[in-house]
């Protein structure tokens, strides 16, 4: 080890977790303070600590260390598994995602990593506490965060880019950021009471996969390029149905007032109004679970398209994906036929759905010379 440039010896200190990093001081004189400038820390539990408190004490020691030190850090990762710990894991959570993330933060990190797996997940992340305010920081671009509760509000991030969020509870009205660019949102909990406004100026990627609670409003995501959406169990987002007024009526239904704008003219939701933009989009959903009487799947092609952006690729299923028994009928409205209706139908017979179901819907501008054909 001896023949290690100097300036090697902090990036590997930092592939160590946190409390094998600091014993390198011990190694040697020439390893005395080589910890205080590994350019990332990464905390996990260790067998020695005796309890939460002194678990806890080490991090803000820690953490208190790097922020007066004079070289950067990069970043930083909670990596916390209840399993590793032989004393109250709670406690340690609780004082990390309460006080330890925001301290890592005035460190003035790039990326910050907090993953809690607790060895029962249930209601892990809705038992937590709402921390008292939002992240912030000049100098954060990516953020990972597992088994947390957020109220998205990132407006103190201004340079964040990245942000990905696993089994996580959101509890907030909209999601707040004029920087973000990714976002990926996998197996959350979103709020009951109402639908999460998603509007974010310069995000070029979304990834929303496998979520519950109430599905979202994608609204406005001008920016947007690539789009994976699958849905997840939303089993408590349903309109009531109630009486006359529902959402397939002139006079929908309060849930669903609530949540979509409708277009007098056409009755269009604007449920999924910011993915029109994405030039690659990928949609799915478990109609077992999502839809299991769907009759009438409409498709509808906008004007603004460019050919160049169509390939031909592989149409791969989901595994035991199908279409359900009741469906009777797929519309595709369009002004023209183009490649991207060849698409359309070439994905459509992949699911096995016969042309004598399949209607197009050339629309114009004058209703007089609107065309509907059936392909059989």
């Amino acid at each position: 080890m001896d023949g290690l440039l100097d300036e090697l010896l902090p990036v590997i200190v930092s592939f160590l977790p946190a409390h094998d990093a600091v014993r390198t001081c011990v190694l040697a004189k020439r390893w005395r303070h080589v910890w205080t400038s590994a350019p990332a820390l990464r905390i996990t539990a260790v067998k020695g600590f005796r309890s939460a408190d002194q678990f806890n004490r080490f991090v803000d020691r820690l953490l208190l260390q790097r922020r007066q030190g004079l070289c950067p850090l990069e970043s930083c990762e909670f990596n916390m598994v209840e399993s590793d710990f032989e004393f109250d894991w709670s406690l340690c959570v609780e004082h990390v995602y309460l006080y330890s993330l925001h301290s890592a933060l005035q460190c003035n990190l790039q990326s910050l990593s907090c993953h809690f797996m607790p060895t029962d997940p249930t209601d892990f992340a809705e038992d937590l506490q709402e921390p008292a305010a939002p992240f912030l920081s000049n100098h954060i671009q990516r953020l990972q965060l597992s088994f947390i509760r957020s109220s998205l509000d990132f407006s103190g991030c201004p340079r964040l880019l990245d942000l990905q969020m696993h089994e996580c509870v959101i509890l907030a009205d909209s999601i707040v950021s004029n920087s973000l660019q990714y976002l990926s949102m996998s197996c959350c909990q979103l709020y009951m009471r109402h639908r999460t406004s998603i509007s974010l100026p310069h995000l070029v990627r979304l990834d929303f996969t496998d979520c519950f609670g109430k599905m979202p409003l994608f609204e406005s995501l001008p920016s947007l390029e690539k789009a994976l959406v699958r849905i997840g169990e939303f089993t408590g987002d349903e309109c009531d149905g109630s009486g006359s007024a529902c959402c397939l009526n002139e006079n929908p239904c309060w849930e669903c007032r609530f949540a979509f704008e409708f277009d007098a003219d056409r009755g269009r939701s604007y449920l999924f109004q910011g993915l029109s933009r994405a030039s690659h989009l990928e949609l799915s959903a478990s109609y077992d679970h999502a839809s299991p009487n769907l009759e009438k799947l409409t498709l509808e092609l906008f004007e603004e398209f460019d050919s160049s952006m169509v390939s031909e690729g592989s149409n791969h299923l989901l595994p035991g994906a199908s279409v359900p028994d009741h469906l009777k009928m797929v519309e595709i409205k369009c002004e023209i036929v183009d490649v991207r209706v060849n698409k359309v139908l070439k994905i459509l017979n992949t699911y096995s759905v016969s042309l004598d179901r399949i209607y197009i819907r050339q629309t114009d501008t004058n209703p007089g010379l609107q065309r509907t054909s059936n392909l059989k």
